[in-house]
């Protein structure tokens, strides 16, 4: 969830570990000649460490590096977890918490100290906001605060919900119209990247794995949508546990916006990899980079 990250500091952050390049799609190609990864680049995916500590894990303008929140405790290890709304300034910040038994949960996270600049955080009891997540595979929610849904792929539906922040802090997920019923069965992983336009409809655009392929989904903003399914690699991946798609952006400073180019985590065992699309808009997966191991995930 790239709202969290984009309010750290990196300073502190790892150098990149690895940055020549070699094609992630199609198979049996021919090596691209080395380059590095673009700047002005960020993606993560948010977890927990053995401790239970919210941890986001990311790689940032060539780094790579992970930013727990201090004194947080998330246990046992959820299935999900997605921190809402974090901002450096922010006394509270309330998180959705799939468990690995599939009950949903809002719990808040509350600064109760400082150690030097760095806010030390209490985790309140969790409350339950619904059941019945056992059977999701992945779910994906959007960067921009304007989209009205996010995603989560159970069984071969694709389903939709709206996700906020209630007046007392705390989460509200709410069943939204589902986006598709069927076709989605072999998807393992899925993760959000941007919106555009389609036949008029602003639409999600989503990347997922299935099987050794990467495809992408675009799913119009309307009730009983069709979803638009074009594989951009069909082989590759199959080693690929999960993937989380970022942004790239003009430049550094605050009024950066984004490019065309999409970075991607992808988690093989505990090797946390990159890849770079050069163009998400062309339709095509021939000029994905696979940037290889930038770090690990959990650390040894």
């Amino acid at each position: 969830m790239h709202r969290f990250v984009r309010a750290l500091s990196v300073a502190a952050a790892a150098p990149l570990l690895a940055s020549a390049v070699t094609p992630a799609a199609p198979a049996g190609a021919a090596p691209q000649a080395p380059t590095p990864a673009p700047r002005h680049c960020l993606a993560e995916f948010t977890t927990t460490d053995r401790a239970g500590t919210l941890t986001t894990v990311f790689h940032d303008d060539r780094r790579f590096g992970t930013f727990p929140l201090k004194g947080t405790k998330v246990s046992p290890a959820p299935r999900f977890v997605e921190p809402m709304n974090y901002e450096p300034s922010a006394m509270t910040v309330p998180s959705m918490v799939v468990t690995r038994t599939g009950i949903l949960q809002s719990q808040k996270h509350t600064v109760v100290e400082s150690d030097g600049d760095t806010p030390v955080w209490r985790t309140q009891a969790p409350k339950r906001i619904g059941h019945g997540w056992a059977s999701v595979r992945d779910i994906a929610i959007p960067d921009d605060l304007t989209a009205p849904y996010f995603f989560a792929v159970t069984g071969d539906r694709l389903n939709r919900y709206t996700l906020r922040v209630t007046r007392a802090g705390d989460v509200g997920v709410r069943t939204a119209p589902h986006a598709a019923t069927a076709g989605f069965s072999g998807v393992r992983s899925l993760t959000w990247t941007r919106d555009t336009v389609a036949s008029g409809v602003r639409a999600d655009v989503l990347l997922g794995l299935r099987g050794g392929e990467l495809v992408e989904y675009v799913v119009p903003r309307k009730t009983n949508p069709r979803v638009t399914t074009r594989v951009l690699a069909r082989s590759g991946w199959g080693g690929v546990g999960t993937i989380d798609a970022g942004l790239c952006f003009t430049d550094g400073r605050d009024t950066a916006v984004p490019t065309a180019t999409t970075p991607i985590l992808g988690r093989v065992g505990r090797d946390v990899r990159l890849y770079v699309d050069r163009d998400n808009t062309d339709g095509s997966g021939r000029d994905i980079a696979n940037h290889g191991r930038i770090g690990t995930w959990p650390p040894a």
